[in-house]
Order: structure tokens, then C-alpha cells, then sequence
């Protein structure tokens, strides 16, 4: 159970990076490919805040280093299917669970 709470407090700590507050929902998918590559994905409900990128964040910092560029938004669900999501999978069962 431990290693269930530290994924939820990441991902918690993570949606700060974006100056945001959300409930934490149920686990929809999870990718194992080996020991160093876990990802998991979860359906979370958006409690506060508007996506931005918060100031001091390590996103702030490679946005300003000219590393990577971040632009966090809301999209509506209805051109959830329209949009290039990686990987593919994760965006097929993120419908399939929002239709259900």
C-alpha cells in the first residue's frame, strides 16, 4: 500500500506544478514495462485552479532554458478523440472509461 500512496502523492505534487488542486480518482490504467518504466494514469477531479505553469516549478525552469515548452490546458471532452495523445492505449481507455 505504501507504493500506492507515494504514486498518489506524486501526482498530487505534480498537478501543484500546474497550479492546481484535484481530487485524486480511480486508477484507470496502469503500464508496467519493466522495473524502470511504471507508468499509471487516473481519473481525477479538478477541485481549484486554472492550468498555468507555476512559478519556480522545474517546468518554469526548462521552459526558460529552452528544454521543452509546456502548455497546459482544459480541453473539452468531445475533442478528447481529435488530439495526437501518447500513447495511444492510454487515450483509447480514457475514452472507453468515459463513455461507461
Amino acid at each position: 500500500m505504501a507504493g500506492d500512496e507515494a504514486i498518489e502523492s506524486a501526482l498530487v505534487e505534480a498537478f501543484r506544478d500546474f497550479s492546481m488542486t484535484i481530487k485524486l480518482g480511480e486508477l484507470l490504467y496502469s503500464k508496467e514495462d519493466s522495473i524502470d518504466d511504471q507508468e499509471y494514469y487516473y481519473l481525477c477531479k479538478h477541485t481549484l485552479g486554472e492550468p498555468s505553469i507555476a512559478p519556480g516549478s522545474n517546468e518554469e525552469k526548462e521552459m526558460e532554458e529552452g528544454n521543452q515548452v509546456y502548455i497546459p490546458m482544459w480541453v473539452p471532452i468531445n475533442e478528447l478523440d481529435d488530439l495526437i495523445i501518447y500513447p495511444e492505449s492510454v487515450k483509447m481507455r480514457l475514452l472507453e472509461a468515459l463513455e461507461g
